[in-house]
């Protein structure tokens, strides 16, 4: 899975929710819209990582074994896919919307010794070397080998973009694509 954010990216950077994220390797120095995505895994308790720190509060706290996984929202535009407009559009009018409708909301996966709990400010840190950037302008899009062609296109699609050639199956990866 992926949390997908509007941001902007400028001067080697990419900033939301008033976080601003040094970006390894880029240089870029024009102002633009990008689409962010961050996997779950790319955030960590804050001690001694280094990395940009986002203050979140969380909302849902999944105990999962030896991992618990952190929902919480980010004040800053949502991304809409087909799934989150799907939700939105089957809802009944006494169904309550899991998804902020002004929002983006994010899941975490953290180690169980980190403590967290519903309601309390947390702050974490984000991994810059774990970003990927689509810009909708130019469709350019960045990203690790791991990432998969339906993640590609969830993003890429609803922004008038598409794969100038495809596999047979949506599953396959960036790097097995290659």
């Amino acid at each position: 899975s992926m949390n997908f954010v509007q941001a902007t990216a400028a001067d080697g950077a990419v900033s939301f929710a008033g976080l601003r994220i040094p970006v390894p390797g880029e240089d870029d120095r024009t102002s633009r819209s990008v689409i962010l995505g961050i996997r779950p895994t790319a955030f960590a308790a804050t001690s001694g990582t280094g990395w940009p720190t986002l203050q979140v509060v969380p909302e849902v706290v999944e105990e999962l074994g030896d991992e618990r996984y952190v929902i919480f929202d980010v004040d800053a535009p949502r991304v809409d896919t087909e799934d989150t407009r799907a939700a939105v559009e089957a809802r009944a009018a006494d169904d309550a919307l899991l998804v902020p409708e002004d929002r983006a909301r994010f899941t975490v996966r953290l180690p169980t010794d980190v403590p967290i709990e519903v309601g309390r400010p947390t702050p974490l840190a984000v991994n810059p070397d774990r970003l990927y950037f689509f810009d909708p302008d130019s469709g350019l899009l960045r990203c690790e080998a791991g990432v998969t062609l339906d993640e590609i296109v969830a993003v890429a699609l609803p922004q008038g973009w598409f794969l100038p050639v495809t596999p047979g199956t949506q599953f396959a990866t960036v790097g097995g694509a290659a």
